[in-house]
């Protein structure tokens, strides 16, 4: 076993989503935690064993929240890279408000 921790292991959801992981590990247009998670999790799938105390140390995040993403994506896959519905304060405003607001107020 190697030192540092425990192995964590990443699930192999198959050739599509592998190569959709390195895509988004790479991607400039997709959302900064999307690749970020995306390049975490394709380090941990090429570097099978790697403990996931080490990789938390190489990639310098935090160990719980190294370890909550790989769950995640073992439980959800791809879905599991975007953050979970319902996190941080509601907005005060919908759509529609914020459409409206846009029309009232207009720069001098």
């Amino acid at each position: 076993m190697p030192r540092g921790g425990k192995p964590l292991t990443v699930k192999d959801w198959g050739e599509a989503t592998s190569k959709e992981l390195h895509r988004l590990a790479k991607s400039c247009t997709e959302e900064q935690w999307v690749v970020e998670r995306s390049r975490l999790l394709v380090y941990m799938l090429d570097h099978v064993g790697t403990s996931a105390q080490n990789a938390a140390v190489a990639w310098e995040v935090n160990l719980g929240t190294l370890i909550k993403w790989i769950h995640r994506y073992n439980a959800s896959g791809l879905a599991g890279l975007s953050d979970a519905p319902g996190r941080g304060r509601p907005s005060a405003y919908n759509e529609e408000d914020e459409i409206g607001r846009a029309h009232v107020w207009t720069p001098v």
